[in-house]
């Protein structure tokens, strides 16, 4: 299928996310993040809360010229939607999270 259907299927917004929802979820040169297959991945980031920061994001990660600080955290930010989490979170929080959880201890984060 060329691009342009592709385009006009999709979507503009799902088009431009489409290699960002590649690379975190499993590709050749990166593990895919444990328990988020591309379908999980595409889904979090295009619900109707998340897609507009996500699109924003997903720009700012595939921009040759984006600063690295810049896209390390839009990476980052983009990591704890996929996970779930609201866009002002960290990945420190949902580790702490997580782990308070699985252990059934609080947790002061």
């Amino acid at each position: 299928m060329c691009i342009q259907k592709l385009v006009a299927v999709l979507g503009e917004h799902v088009t431009k996310q489409l290699p960002v929802v590649h690379a975190t979820s499993g590709c050749i040169t990166t593990s895919s993040l444990y328990g988020h297959g591309k379908v999980g991945v595409y889904e979090q980031l295009s619900t109707v809360s998340k897609t507009e920061h996500a699109y924003q994001l997903s720009e700012i990660v595939g921009c040759c010229g984006a600063a690295l600080p810049n896209n390390i955290e839009a990476g980052l930010q983009l990591m704890v939607l996929i996970y779930g989490s609201k866009s002002g979170d960290t990945l420190n929080h949902l580790h702490c999270a997580s782990y308070a959880c699985s252990s059934s201890c609080a947790c002061s984060c």
